[in-house]
């Protein structure tokens, strides 16, 4: 479970904010049940937020041998903001935190977390940097954040 170092503000106004956690895996995500022979790349990859409620994402846990570039909701890359070439950033799972992938990874970001729209969809693309072939079914991404509902106005 994820627990954040320093507290989150409120939410603002007539909102509240319920934890919520996105999963993908094979189960969800048909690309996971492939495999990438070395070299290859998938493309993009939608991860679909609900319709219901704004997310804004706190957390990301990555599993899985491919590498990993994981963009927002506006196409912004999470690796290198500077090289913005599709088919680069690519980071290998244990890049993202300290625990070979399986952790846990706080993200810099706003005051409230990365924000994705109701509806929207944040995008990753997987890219095998080794020798031999990786079975997607042991890819998963869940992405850790808050709901935020709206009664009436946020202000």
């Amino acid at each position: 479970m994820y627990v954040p170092q320093y507290a989150y503000p409120r939410a603002p106004g007539k909102c509240e904010d319920q934890r919520f956690s996105y999963s993908f895996d094979a189960s969800n995500l048909p690309v996971f049940t492939g495999s990438l022979s070395p070299g290859q790349q998938t493309g993009r990859i939608p991860l679909s937020l609900d319709k219901d409620a704004d997310f804004y994402l706190r957390a990301i846990n990555i599993q899985g041998a491919a590498a990993v570039r994981i963009e927002d909701p506006e196409d912004n890359p999470f690796s290198d903001a500077d090289n913005r070439l599709q088919a680069a950033n690519f980071m290998l799972p244990e890049q993202y935190g300290d625990s070979a992938g399986a952790g846990v990874v706080a993200l810099d970001s706003g005051a409230d977390g990365v924000y994705g729209p109701a509806g929207g969809k944040f995008v990753i693309l997987l890219a095998n940097l080794g020798a031999s072939t990786i079975q997607l079914s042991t890819c998963a991404i869940t992405l850790h954040g808050v709901k935020r509902y709206v009664e009436k106005v946020c202000s």
